[in-house]
């Protein structure tokens, strides 16, 4: 940049902050909205709800307003011998900017197979959008003569945007089917390696900035003094982004119980089942049982008669077979009976535990 120019480090390790933590909202709201994606599938049409929809906005506005905020304090932090200030309208573009650029990337993560190609194609949008907000923020500085750029360091900042949005999208593929407790460490590691290619993108863009000397902005002047502004604002982000995670936390919670609670459903009705079936097989098989230990004695009676009766004994031998013939056919009907309803029963518990 032109001219000796520093940044506030103070609001400079707050925007370092409201990164890693926009980072992390962003990794789960993805998981938020995966799982309700799939939740909703397993349901039928008519109890579907909206859940996917409201986490694929509440994050997407969470996590383009953390980015955004991150930048925009990054801005506020800037220190430049004349003053600066801001056009409000285009500011307020770059934020829409930041959402949109976040409400794709979660949609793209949460729509299915991420492979090599949607990955590339993913991190190319998302990335030009991330940068896209960052250079429509600093040109709504309206500086006059215009900014001029270094080309080297204006592609490295590109190209910092588009690695940083490949590595935000891989993370939350690979994370999205994790809650908020069962990988808080995995998704926290990723989150400030994301958060620390957003802020590098910025900062790398505000070295390619080549400010002429004796600039000015033309914007209107701002009301607020910068520093309290930046603070104000740094503020407000994390409130907003520690309020959706724990809305993000609560919802896990709610989920783990409904989970559990099914389970245990699950569990009374399979007792429930074997009770009533373990009647039904001794009622079933109690008749012929009774019938073979009543033919057997008689066999013996017959046997030990003086003289022995063969003719009879013969016939109670059969009779035992045959009885016996019957309780296996009984236990093949139960068997087949079983077989489908052993399948269901596994198919509830894995679509349960899912």
């Amino acid at each position: 940049m032109g001219g000796a120019h520093a940044h506030n480090p103070w609001l400079v390790l707050l925007s370092i902050v409201v990164a890693i933590t926009a980072s992390y909202v962003a990794l789960d709201s993805a998981s938020r909205v995966t799982t309700s994606r799939y939740a909703a599938a397993r349901l039928p049409r008519a109890k579907r709800t909206n859940a996917r929809w409201y986490w694929l906005a509440g994050g997407a506005v969470a996590m383009g307003m953390g980015i955004w905020a991150m930048h925009f304090i990054g801005m506020l932090g800037f220190r430049y011998p004349t003053p600066l200030s801001y056009d409000v309208p285009i500011t307020f573009l770059s934020l829409a900017i930041a959402i949109a650029a976040s409400t794709f990337a979660l949609a793209w993560v949460s729509s299915g197979p991420l492979g090599f190609s949607k990955l590339l194609f993913g991190g190319l949008t998302m990335g030009a959008g991330i940068a896209a907000m960052h250079y429509t923020g600093i040109a709504a500085m309206k500086m006059e003569p215009p900014i001029r750029y270094d080309p080297l360091l204006f592609a490295l900042s590109i190209l910092i945007a588009v690695t940083a949005a490949i590595a935000a999208l891989w993370c939350a593929f690979k994370l999205r089917m994790e809650t908020f407790s069962s990988a808080f460490w995995k998704k926290a590691g990723s989150a400030v390696v994301m958060g620390t290619a957003i802020y590098g993108m910025h900062y790398a863009g505000m070295a390619a900035a080549d400010f002429a000397p004796g600039s000015v902005s033309a914007a209107a002047p701002p009301r607020l003094e910068h520093t309290w502004l930046a603070i104000t604002l740094g503020a407000l982000a994390l409130l907003f982004l520690l309020a959706t995670l724990t809305m993000s936390a609560l919802d896990s919670y709610i989920a783990a119980q409904s989970l559990l609670h099914e389970r245990e459903r699950l569990a009374r009705d399979r007792r429930d089942h074997m009770i009533e079936l373990a009647s039904v097989v001794a009622h079933e098989i109690n008749q012929p049982l009774a019938a073979i230990a009543a033919n057997a004695g008689a066999g013996e009676r017959w046997l030990k008669a003086e003289p022995p009766n063969i003719d009879e004994a013969n016939g109670a031998l059969r009779a035992i077979a045959r009885d016996a013939d019957h309780a296996g056919q009984i236990l093949a009907r139960i068997r087949a009976v079983l077989g489908p309803a052993r399948r269901a029963d596994c198919r509830s518990t894995c679509a349960a535990s899912c």
